[in-house]
C-alpha cells in the first residue's frame, strides 16, 4: 500500500502541470463569455467542442504516462525495485483517468457556469436547412451536469485507454499517440459495424453524444438500461486497455516499437482509403418523381383524393386531375374565382369545399367557397359561406363524416370546430371544441406563432388530435355536439424540443402514430379499442409532419423530396433511401407548406412539392438503396 501511495503521489504531481493548463484554458473561455460576440458563438458549437477537446486530453494524458518513463530509462527502474507490471502501470492509469475526469469536469464548467447566457439560442433562431435549433439552455438545465459529463467522458475515457495501452511498446510519447490513433481509427468503424447486428444498442454510442445531436443523450439518461450499457461497455474497455497494456509490458520488457511499422501502418491505411475510393463506382442517380404537374402560373397548395380524382387548392381557385394514369396525371379543370385566396381542400361527394380568405369587406374575410364537381371536367361554383373572423389561425382541413372538419386558434384558445352540411351542400359552423388555451401574452413571444399548432388525422366520425402534451380523441358522429372520448398525456422529456412546432399524427389499421417530442421518438399506440389507447412499441424516430405508415414502412414528405425508413426491431429504425425532387422544382417558401398530404393511389404516392402535383412510386426504392 505505501508503494501505491507513493507511485500515486509521482504520478499525480508529474500530470498536475497539464490539469492545471487545461482548467486554465476553462477559465479563459468562461471569461472570454462575458464578451457577446463570443457568447454566441460558443453557445452554438460548445457541444462539438468539447467533445472535440475530450478526445485531445485522452490523447495527450495516455501517449506520455507510460513511453515518456520508458524513454528516460525510469519504467526499467521501476520493474527493477522489483515491482510487477501492474504495480507500475495501474497508478498511472488511474492518475490519468482521474486527470481526464477533471478535464472533462472544468470542459462542462464552461457551460453550466452561465446557463443563461445559451439562452439566445433558443427558437429564435431558425437555421437557413430548416432546422430549429433546440432549446440549448433547456436541455442543459435538464440533462444535468453530472449526466453530461459522465456521457460525454466515455469517448475520451475509451481513446486514453487504447492510446495509453499503445504507449506501453513505445520510447517517445509520439510513438504512442501515433500507434493509438491508428488502432483507433481502425477499431471504430469496425465497432460500428459489428453494432449493426445488435441494433437494440446502437443508440446508446453514439461518438457524440451532446448538444449537437438532437436527443441522443436524453435517450441515454432516460433509459436506465442504455446509460448501463453506455457505461458498462466504456468499463469493459477500459479494464481490456488496463490488461492489454500489463500483457504487453510483461511480454516486451525493454523493447518498443520503431517508427518504421508506425508510418507503413499509416501509409497502408491511407493506401486502404484511397483503393476504396478509387474502386468504388459513382452512386446511382437518385430515383426523382415518375410523373410531375405543374400549373403554368402561381402554385397547388393542397390536395384531396377521392378514387382516381385529385382536387387541388389554386391561390385563386380549384384544379381537377385525372389520377388514373400515374406517369401522367392530366388536368381536367382548372376555375378561378377573384374574390378569393385558397388555401386548403376538403371533398364530400360530389362537392369540393375550398377554405380560404373572400377578398373585400369585411377584410379577407375566412370562408368556405363550394363548388360542384359533378361533372370533373366543368366545376361549377356553388356559393360560399363566411364562418367568423374569430378563428385567426386554421390548420387541418378534412373531411369528417357528412360533414367537415377545421383545427385552427381562435382568441387564446387552440381546437377543432365542425361543419353540418345543409340541403345545399352549404357548410354552417355546428360545434367546437377547445383542446387547449394558451398562456397569457403568447402573442408577445415569437415562439408562439410557431409553437402553438395542432395536427389532425380524421377517420370516418372519430378525428385524433396531436396538441403540445399528447393526443386526444374525438367522437364526431354527431357534428353538432363533438365529444372528448379520450386524453393521453406523452409525458415528454421536454415538449419545447419539437421541431414542427406541432405532433405528427397518423394511423395504420387500428394502430395510431404519434410523434414524442423529446427525445424524437415514433410512439406506436394500439387503437382497437379507441377510447383506451395503449402504448404498444417505439421507435428512436423524428417523424415529419406529413407522414404515411405501410407495412412498417414509413413515408415522409419534405421539401426535397420523399423520405423512406422502415421500422425494425429493437426501437431501431432503417433509412431506406429518398427519391429527389430536382433542384428548380423545390420551393424556397416550403416551411410554410409543411401541412401538406400524401395519397396513396394505385399503389403510387401523389402529393404536392413545391408548386407541383409530384408522384412517386415505392418500387424504385423497395428494390434497393438509391
Amino acid at each position: 500500500m505505501r508503494v501505491w501511495r507513493a507511485l500515486l503521489w509521482k504520478e499525480g504531481r508529474e500530470e498536475l502541470p497539464k490539469v492545471l493548463v487545461g482548467l486554465g484554458l476553462c477559465a479563459v473561455v468562461v471569461a472570454l463569455r462575458q464578451n457577446a460576440e463570443f457568447n454566441e458563438e460558443f453557445a452554438r458549437d460548445f457541444g462539438a467542442w468539447i467533445t472535440i477537446s475530450i478526445l485531445v486530453c485522452g490523447g495527450v494524458l495516455g501517449m506520455g504516462l507510460v513511453a515518456k518513463e520508458s524513454s528516460k530509462g525510469t519504467l526499467s527502474f521501476l520493474l527493477g525495485k522489483p515491482l510487477s507490471a501492474e504495480e507500475v502501470l495501474l497508478p498511472k492509469y488511474v492518475v490519468g483517468a482521474v486527470a481526464l475526469l477533471v478535464l472533462v469536469a472544468g470542459a462542462w464548467g464552461t457551460v453550466y457556469v452561465d446557463l443563461e447566457g445559451l439562452a439566445s439560442r433558443g427558437f429564435s433562431i431558425y437555421s437557413g436547412s430548416g432546422v430549429w435549433y433546440p432549446s440549448v439552455k433547456r436541455l442543459a438545465e435538464e440533462v444535468g451536469y453530472v449526466n453530461m459529463l459522465l456521457v460525454s467522458l466515455t469517448p475520451g475515457l475509451i481513446a486514453y485507454s487504447v492510446i495509453f495501452a499503445s504507449s506501453t511498446v513505445a520510447d517517445h510519447p509520439l510513438k504512442g499517440a501515433a500507434l493509438g490513433t491508428l488502432l483507433l481509427i481502425v477499431l471504430v468503424p469496425s465497432a460500428d459495424n459489428v453494432l449493426k447486428y445488435f441494433p437494440a444498442l446502437k443508440p446508446f454510442f453514439s461518438f457524440n453524444p451532446g448538444i449537437s445531436f438532437r436527443g441522443t443523450v436524453v435517450r441515454i439518461v432516460e433509459d436506465p438500461w442504455g446509460y448501463l450499457v453506455r457505461m458498462g461497455a466504456t468499463a469493459a474497455v477500459m479494464a481490456a486497455g488496463v490488461a492489454v497494456s500489463i500483457a504487453l509490458l510483461r511480454r516486451f520488457r525493454g523493447i518498443s516499437i520503431g517508427w518504421k511499422p508506425i508510418v507503413i501502418g499509416w501509409l497502408a491505411l491511407i493506401a486502404f482509403i484511397t483503393a476504396m475510393d478509387m474502386t468504388s463506382g459513382p452512386r446511382p442517380p437518385r430515383p426523382g418523381p415518375l410523373s410531375v404537374l405543374t400549373p403554368e402560373e402561381g402554385a397547388y397548395l393542397d390536395l384531396a383524393v377521392v378514387g382516381d380524382r385529385g382536387y387541388m387548392a389554386t391561390e385563386g381557385g380549384l384544379a381537377v386531375v385525372d389520377l388514373r394514369d400515374p406517369t401522367k396525371p392530366e388536368l381536367l379543370a382548372a376555375v378561378e374565382e377573384p374574390q378569393w385566396s385558397m388555401s386548403r381542400v376538403a371533398v364530400v361527394d360530389s362537392l369540393v369545399y375550398l377554405l380560404g380568405r373572400r377578398k373585400g369587406l369585411p377584410a379577407d374575410s375566412l370562408g368556405i367557397a363550394v363548388f360542384s364537381v359533378g361533372s370533373p371536367v366543368r366545376p361549377v361554383f356553388k356559393g360560399y359561406r363566411i364562418i367568423g373572423d374569430d378563428i385567426e389561425k386554421f390548420g387541418g382541413w378534412d373531411r369528417c363524416g357528412e360533414g367537415l372538419i377545421l383545427s385552427g386558434r381562435w382568441g387564446d384558445k387552440l381546437g377543432i370546430v365542425s361543419f353540418a352540411l345543409d340541403a345545399e351542400g352549404l357548410p354552417a359552423r355546428a360545434d367546437e371544441l377547445v383542446v387547449e388555451e394558451l398562456p397569457e401574452g403568447y402573442k408577445d413571444d415569437f415562439r408562439g406563432w410557431w409553437e402553438h399548432k395542432l395536427s389532425m388525422h380524421v377517420h370516418n366520425e372519430r378525428i385524433w388530435v396531436g396538441y403540445r402534451d399528447g393526443f386526444l380523441a374525438v367522437d364526431a358522429r354527431n357534428l353538432g355536439a363533438l365529444q372528448e372520448t379520450v386524453r393521453v398525456e406523452m409525458g415528454d422529456y421536454n415538449s419545447e424540443y419539437d421541431l414542427h412546432k406541432s405532433r405528427p399524427i397518423t394511423r395504420e389499421g387500428d394502430t395510431l402514430y404519434v410523434q414524442r417530442y423529446w427525445p424524437g421518438n415514433l410512439v406506436a399506440f394500439d387503437i382497437t379499442d379507441p377510447n383506451r389507447p395503449r402504448e404498444i412499441e417505439y421507435w428512436f424516430f423524428s417523424a415529419n409532419n406529413t407522414i404515411k405508415i405501410i407495412d412498417d414502412w414509413v413515408y415522409s414528405a419534405a421539401e426535397n423530396g420523399l423520405f423512406v425508413d422502415r421500422l425494425t426491431d429493437y426501437h431501431a429504425h432503417e433509412y431506406m433511401g429518398y427519391w429527389q425532387v430536382p433542384d428548380e422544382l423545390r420551393s424556397s417558401s416550403s416551411i410554410s407548406h409543411n401541412w401538406k398530404r400524401l395519397h396513396l393511389v394505385r399503389g403510387h404516392f401523389y402529393t404536392l412539392i413545391g408548386r407541383s402535383l409530384m408522384v412517386f412510386s415505392p418500387e424504385q426504392i423497395k428494390g434497393g438503396r438509391p
